[in-house]
C-alpha cells in the first residue's frame, strides 16, 4: 500500500512539473492593437519579457508583419525591440460603442531638480515647497494671450476691489479703448522704446477727441467720431439719427449728446450720457476719458509696461509694472494687476479656446498657472496639465479562422475577458485612442477545451493504470 501511494505521488509530481514547464513554454503575454474596421493577428511584447516560445524575437516595428500597421505605429514605440506571436485566427474590430465619456484628469506637476511629483489639481490640495505650503484655491476658465508671430501687441489686466477676489481677466488690444462698465476706461499702446512710451504718457485728459457715438443695426454698430451739429447716421431701414447738440457738462454733471431719431412712425429726441446708451439701447455714446477712472498702459517690450491713472480727471500717478505686479492708484476703487504684455500675441477668450487655469495661494500672493504652461516658484517649476481620460467602451469583434471562412461575433466590455482557444484578451484601460482603436492585452497559456480534456483523460488513465497494476500484483501475492 505504501508503494501505491508513493507511485501515485510520483506520478502527480511528474504531471505538476510537466504542466509547469508546458505552461512556461506556451506562455505569451503581450498586446494586440487593431483599428476600427481593420484586421490583426499579431501580438507583440517588449523583447526579453519572459517566456521561451515567441514566434519571432527582437524585431523592430517596421519588420513585424502587422496587418494593421497604422494602429501598431500609433501604439508601440517606434524605437523599441519586440518579441511577437502570431495568432491562429484574426480579430476584426467591427464596432466601438462608447459607454461613458470620462472628463480629463487635472494634475499639477512639480519638478524640483531631478525630483518630480504629481498632485491632483483640485481646491484644497496642498503642496510643500522649500518649507512653504502652497495651496490650490480654485480651477477656472482661462482667458489671456497666446504668443504668436503673426499677432499684434496686446496686454491683459485683472481688477479687484479691496478684500475681494480678482475679476475675470481683461484683454487689451493695441490703440483701442476698453471700457469696464461705466466707471473705468483703459487704453493700451505700444512704442519702440521706453523713452517714447514714457514721453507720451498724458499729463491731462483730452476732451471729445477720444469719444464717438453710434447706432445699432442688427449685430453691427455704425460709429461716428464727429460731434458737429447736424451729423447724421442713416440706416438701411430708412431710420435716420441726427446729432443736435454736444454738452460737455449737461445739467452740470457729465457730458451728454442730444439726438433726434426719425422713424417711419414719427420722431423722438433724447439725451444720451457719456458711456451710456439710449433708453432702448439702440444709440451709444462712448467717451472713455469721461469715465471716473481712466488708465493708460504704455509698453515697449514683453513683460513690462508703464501705467498712468486718472481719477475724476485728476492724475493719480505713474507706475512701472512687470507681469504679475499689482497697484492700487490713489482714489481708485480697484487694484490693478498686470498679467501679460506681448509684442506679438493673439487674444483668446474662453469661448474660443476652452482652457483652464489653476489658482494657487502662495506667501507672495495668488499665482495662476495656465493649462499647458509652467511657472517657477521656490526653486521648483509648477505645471498644470489636463490629461485626457480614455472613454469606457465596448468592442465588437469578428473572429476570423486562419484558413478563411465565416467569422463568429464576440463582444469585449471593460473589466471582462474574452477567451478564444489558448488566448485570453482584456482591454488595456490606458489606451488614449480607445474610441477608434482597440488595444488588448493578449495572453496565451495552457488551456483550450480540447487540451484540458485530453490532459484530464491522460492523467486519469495513468492513475487507473497504476491502480490496476498494483491490484494485479496484490492478487498474485
Amino acid at each position: 500500500m505504501i508503494r501505491l501511494f508513493l507511485a501515485l505521488a510520483y506520478l502527480g509530481g511528474l504531471f505538476l512539473a510537466g504542466g509547469y514547464v508546458y505552461r512556461h513554454v506556451q506562455r505569451f503575454d503581450g498586446e494586440l492593437c487593431v483599428g476600427k474596421g481593420r484586421v490583426e493577428n499579431v501580438a507583440a511584447r517588449p523583447a526579453g519579457a519572459g517566456g521561451i516560445r515567441p514566434m519571432e524575437r527582437n524585431l523592430a516595428i517596421d519588420v513585424i508583419p502587422f496587418k494593421d500597421m497604422n494602429a501598431a505605429r500609433r501604439h508601440f514605440d517606434a524605437d523599441g525591440q519586440y518579441d511577437t506571436a502570431t495568432l491562429p485566427f484574426s480579430l476584426r474590430l467591427e464596432d466601438v460603442v462608447i459607454l461613458e465619456q470620462l472628463p480629463p484628469r487635472e494634475v499639477l506637476e512639480v519638478q524640483a531638480g531631478r525630483d518630480k511629483a504629481e498632485y491632483p489639481a483640485k481646491a484644497g490640495t496642498a503642496i510643500t515647497l522649500d518649507g512653504e505650503e502652497v495651496a490650490v484655491l480654485e480651477l477656472r476658465p482661462w482667458t489671456g494671450l497666446i504668443r504668436n508671430a503673426q499677432g499684434r501687441p496686446a496686454a491683459s489686466l485683472s481688477l479687484r476691489r479691496p478684500g475681494e477676489a480678482w475679476m475675470p481677466r481683461i484683454l487689451l488690444e493695441v490703440n483701442r479703448w476698453q471700457s469696464v462698465g461705466e466707471a473705468m476706461a483703459i487704453r493700451f499702446a505700444w512704442f519702440e522704446s521706453e523713452s517714447a512710451a514714457r514721453d507720451l504718457l498724458p499729463n491731462v485728459l483730452t476732451g471729445l477727441e477720444t469719444a464717438r457715438w453710434g447706432v445699432r443695426e442688427g449685430e453691427s454698430v455704425h460709429w461716428v467720431s464727429s460731434f458737429a451739429p447736424g451729423t447724421a447716421i442713416k440706416l438701411s431701414g430708412g431710420e435716420e439719427v441726427t446729432l443736435l447738440q454736444a454738452d460737455l457738462s449737461h445739467e452740470g454733471k457729465q457730458p451728454a449728446i442730444l439726438l433726434r431719431a426719425q422713424k417711419p412712425g414719427g420722431e423722438e429726441e433724447g439725451w444720451v450720457n457719456a458711456n451710456g446708451t439710449s433708453r432702448d439701447g439702440s444709440i451709444l455714446f462712448e467717451y472713455p476719458t469721461a469715465a471716473k477712472s481712466v488708465v493708460f498702459l504704455h509698453a515697449w517690450r514683453d513683460g513690462a509696461a508703464l501705467m498712468a491713472s486718472f481719477d475724476s480727471g485728476n492724475a493719480s500717478g505713474v507706475r512701472e509694472m512687470k507681469e504679475h505686479d499689482s497697484w492700487m492708484p490713489e482714489g481708485s476703487a480697484y487694484e490693478l494687476r498686470l498679467d501679460q504684455v506681448m509684442a506679438a500675441a493673439l487674444p483668446m477668450h474662453e469661448t474660443e479656446m476652452p482652457l483652464r487655469e489653476a489658482v494657487l495661494r502662495t506667501a507672495e500672493g495668488e499665482m495662476a498657472v495656465r493649462e499647458g504652461e509652467s511657472q517657477a516658484y521656490k526653486g521648483a517649476r509648477i505645471a498644470f496639465r489636463r490629461i485626457a481620460t480614455p472613454p469606457r467602451v465596448r468592442y465588437q469583434f469578428a473572429v476570423l479562422p486562419e484558413g478563411g471562412g465565416k467569422g463568429s461575433g464576440q463582444t469585449l466590455s471593460p473589466g471582462d475577458s474574452l477567451r478564444i482557444g489558448e488566448w485570453r484578451f482584456r482591454q488595456v484601460e490606458s489606451n488614449p485612442d480607445a474610441a477608434t482603436m482597440a488595444v488588448l492585452r493578449a495572453e496565451r497559456s495552457l488551456g483550450g477545451a480540447g487540451k484540458l480534456i485530453g490532459a484530464t483523460l491522460f492523467m486519469a488513465g495513468s492513475i487507473g493504470w497504476v491502480l490496476l497494476m498494483y491490484r494485479f500484483r496484490w492478487r498474485k501475492s
